[in-house]
């Protein structure tokens, strides 16, 4: 595998060149995460925790008896729009895919077992 040389300023003109995609039944959900070292701009903050709550999304989302998968989408809802405001270049699709179906599988998992009795 030939090794790259960094280059911070060709970087933020590839803000997709960290994505990833992970495979979730016959969906391939893309996963952005950037190297703090690399995380550069006013938004830098935003994307760290964005990056975070993803990851712990991530996690929860391996564990197949947990129901809570997302537990605040709002808060990444806004964290991308500040993303956006602050920093319009950087790439926010991949992390809008990736929130989308975490939420939808949390939805998935509260839902009632089939056959189950609700009272």
């Amino acid at each position: 595998m030939a090794t790259r040389k960094h280059n911070p300023k060709a970087s933020s003109n590839k803000p997709d060149a960290t994505v990833t995609h992970f495979r979730a039944g016959n969906k391939s959900i893309p996963q952005k995460r950037t190297p703090e070292d690399q995380i550069r701009g006013r938004a830098a903050e935003d994307i760290k925790t964005l990056e975070g709550f993803l990851t712990a999304a991530q996690e929860a989302y391996a564990r197949p008896e947990e129901k809570n998968v997302c537990h605040d989408p709002s808060l990444a809802q806004a964290l991308i729009a500040n993303i956006k405001k602050l920093q319009p270049s950087w790439s926010v699709v991949p992390y809008q895919q990736e929130l989308a179906f975490y939420v939808q599988e949390q939805k998935r998992r509260q839902q009632p077992e089939p056959g189950s009795v609700t009272p």
